[in-house]
């Protein structure tokens, strides 16, 4: 499905759905290339029937296979990793939105890569590491590739700040937008785990890059640890002498 561009939405959720007493959210987010799956599960989520949630899920969907996961026993497990703030909640906080309406031809398809080439950030995927922060990714990810659309200038944007420093969330313990915080605090610049040291950014992530997925773990790329790890304190200060 095309869209103009003023009815791009930024952030892809794949949500599962289970009837325990809180939902469990994978979030992900993708750049301009919008897929959107939902699926409702009803059951009571447990050891036993850990196997018997993945079937149903695989059954109703073929764009992904759903796993048992290694790291969840039962539904107490999954609670651990339940931390956005949702419509009601007093933490909540969600940026105003304006619907702009255009008189143009959408094209047969579209690449923000091929249109704005000298924006790599748009194509830069990122690693959160075992840390509830998808939220500050997404939110500093969409904000770069914005100002880079608008003024042209590729400039990583620090999701350790956004996660670890602002006030929109609660670190690997989740949060919300972030867009409101930095448009009034702003935002340093950061790269990936792996920068750290080269000097490129001021507040590179500084949690470890892992495989999130069964099997895919190498030696330079280990697995991911089965508990989140603690959120680092705000340096309020860059890490590196860029």
């Amino acid at each position: 499905m095309h869209l103009p561009l003023s009815r791009f939405f930024i952030v892809t959720r794949v949500e599962i759905l289970a009837r325990t007493s809180e939902c469990l959210t994978v979030c992900a987010h993708s750049w301009f290339d919008m897929k959107f799956v939902s699926a409702s599960i009803v059951g009571v989520v447990s050891a036993s029937k850990l196997q018997a949630l993945v079937d149903e899920v695989n059954s109703k969907q073929n764009s992904w296979t759903a796993a048992v996961p290694s790291k969840f026993s039962d539904e107490d497990d999954v609670k651990n990793y339940l931390g956005a703030y949702l419509p009601g909640d007093p933490e909540y906080n969600s940026p105003p939105v304006r619907y702009v309406d255009y008189n143009v031809t959408v094209p047969d398809s579209f690449d923000a890569t091929e249109q704005w080439p000298q924006c790599t950030v748009l194509s830069w995927v990122r690693d959160q590491s075992a840390c509830g922060c998808c939220w500050a990714f997404a939110s500093a990810s969409t904000f770069e590739g914005r100002a880079c659309i608008a003024g042209g200038d590729d400039i990583r944007c620090s999701a350790e700040d956004v996660c670890f420093c602002s006030s929109a969330g609660n670190g690997c313990g989740g949060g919300n937008s972030a867009w409101s915080w930095m448009s009034s605090s702003g935002v340093v610049t950061g790269g990936d785990y792996k920068d750290t040291g080269s000097d490129r950014w001021c507040y590179p992530f500084s949690l470890p890059t892992c495989a999130h997925h069964m099997g895919h773990a190498t030696k330079s790329y280990p697995e991911c640890p089965e508990q989140n790890y603690p959120s680092p304190l705000c340096a309020r200060k860059c890490t590196e002498s860029s």
